[in-house]
């Protein structure tokens, strides 16, 4: 635990992403051209909704970092709602043409969602991976990496970053018993910035260790790096800890000189999804751990006026930085250079996966057991409910994915049809009659019921509202969404109303 003497001076700001944002002032600054991924900005937003506030000074940013927490792969939303928010796309927009200097920094799983990369989606996995350090090689990249960016050993990692041109922190990661990264100084415009990093061992016992790589156990050697930074003329030093918060906060009160720190974690499974954690400090150093997933970023504004930086308004006089989040909602740009690149990574995935999945088929159901029969054959007898399903959005979830090169997608397709990797089911290669999310879905595989000229006990009459949660939960859906909510709205006369 970090020392009761920090522990009462730790404050938590009320920022929030509704608009509250740590600010005294907000600067507004017009992103205005297409270029590299470190290069841009919406502008910073107003401390509360629908409000704007002059800028108090002709003083403009001298320079800016980008901090990401928990990327886990995460190249754009996926579309199954309208106001999602995240993307790379809307990551460079935001860091697109301002008139100084950018930097992006990430902490926590950064080039795969998973710990392990095995399995059916494995060179999928791989293929996000690349995609996900073609974009970050646009500028100045630093990381701290997590175990879940081992997933594919270190030589893949290795790969990963010579892609991204990025400079790995973590000298507490060893691999064949040499430090995996090292401190590194940028210059951010005319601020000498120092990035050191921590990556903490994974707290997931059940994660098979990484042949050749060591994590440590603490963040001791951190002391003796900041030392050596702040001796060759580093201004402004940032912690890349991926690990746990504490384990953060107990680095900060081992290594005084720490400016600002950004949090990620060991390891990440799946489509995980954390909120923001409001900005916080211990003293003057700042604590930043902005949503995963590029739900929002950190950003820290540089003001170089000479001497040493004091935190606050740039109005202030000597050298100023103010720390923000800023949510990548859907009102942002999207970067068309970025979008085109995303677009390449779904028509090759499409290809990579018809391909490498033609020979996929369902495995037959077993002896005595039921198979699926398509939405085609439950309307034979079903008039009412097929009129009901087709007028609700799943009756057209495949075209969703055709349309958008996603078909064979092995993130998407499982939730777009019908029987998906079940006996006498789908496949992401064999679906046909078993497009879309039709009745059996819900009611369970139908040949039985069928067979037996509608026998109710071969079929489930009402399913559970539950079930809709394997497919709709975060960050498919809104925040706000309830499986209560939903399932009025896939009723209707003749499908759980009564008579038509």
């Amino acid at each position: 635990m970090h020392s009761a003497r920090s522990l009462r001076k730790m404050t938590t700001s009320s920022a929030t992403f509704a608009g509250r944002l740590l600010m005294s002032r907000s600067l507004l600054v017009v992103a205005v051209a297409l270029g590299a991924l470190v290069a841009a900005c919406e502008g910073c937003k107003a401390t509360k909704p629908g409000k704007t506030q002059d800028i108090a000074r002709s003083d403009v940013a001298t320079g800016r970092l980008v901090l990401l927490s928990d990327l886990g792969a995460a190249l754009e939303p996926c579309g199954c709602v309208a106001d999602q928010r995240g993307g790379l796309a809307r990551l460079g927009a935001f860091t697109e043409g301002v008139p100084f200097p950018v930097a992006v920094a990430a902490a926590g799983p950064t080039f795969f969602d998973d710990a392990v990369l095995d399995g059916p989606l494995a060179e999928q996995r791989l293929e996000k991976a690349r995609t996900v350090a073609s974009v970050l090689s646009r500028g100045p990249f630093v990381f701290a990496p997590s175990r879940s960016d081992f997933a594919g050993g270190s030589a893949l990692l290795s790969e990963l970053l010579s892609a991204s041109k990025a400079r790995p922190v973590s000298s507490s990661v060893l691999v064949n018993d040499k430090p995996f990264g090292e401190p590194v100084l940028l210059d951010v415009g005319p601020t000498k910035v120092a990035f050191v990093g921590f990556s903490g061992a994974p707290k997931d016992t059940l994660l098979p260790e990484v042949p050749g790589v060591v994590f440590a156990r603490d963040g001791a050697v951190l002391a003796g790096e900041v030392e050596r930074v702040r001796a060759q003329g580093a201004r402004f030093v940032v912690l890349l800890a991926s690990g746990s918060r504490g384990e953060a906060l107990r680095i900060v009160d081992r290594a005084p000189g720490i400016d600002l720190v950004l949090v990620g974690t060991d390891a990440v499974r799946g489509e995980v999804v954390r909120e923001d954690v409001p900005v916080a400090r211990i003293e003057k150093t700042v604590i930043l751990e902005p949503a995963s997933r590029l739900q929002s970023v950190a950003v820290l504004e540089l003001f170089d006026r000479g001497g040493a930086f004091v935190e606050g308004d740039a109005s202030g006089e000597g050298s100023r930085f103010q720390a923000r989040l800023e949510l990548m909602g859907p009102s942002r740009a999207k970067s068309a250079g970025i979008s085109s690149v995303l677009t390449s990574y779904d028509q090759r995935v499409d290809v990579q996966n018809r391909v490498r999945f033609a020979n996929r088929t369902p495995a037959p159901a077993a002896a005595g057991e039921p198979h699926y029969v398509g939405v085609e054959v439950c309307g034979n007898c079903h008039s009412q409910p097929l009129a009901v399903w087709k007028g609700h959005r799943h009756s057209c979830a495949y075209a969703s994915l055709t349309e958008k090169h996603k078909a064979f997608d092995l993130d998407c397709v499982g939730c777009h049809v019908t029987g998906y990797e079940k006996p006498g089911g789908s496949t992401v290669t064999h679906v046909d009659k078993l497009e879309n999310v039709q009745c059996e879905v819900c009611h369970g595989p139908g040949s039985k019921h069928v067979e037996g000229g509608g026998l109710k006990s071969a079929i489930t009459r009402k399913p559970e509202p539950a079930l809709c949660t394997g497919c709709h939960h975060e960050p498919h859906v809104e925040k706000t969404w309830r499986v209560e909510d939903a399932w009025p709205k896939i009723l209707g006369k003749g499908h759980g109303l009564g008579p038509g």
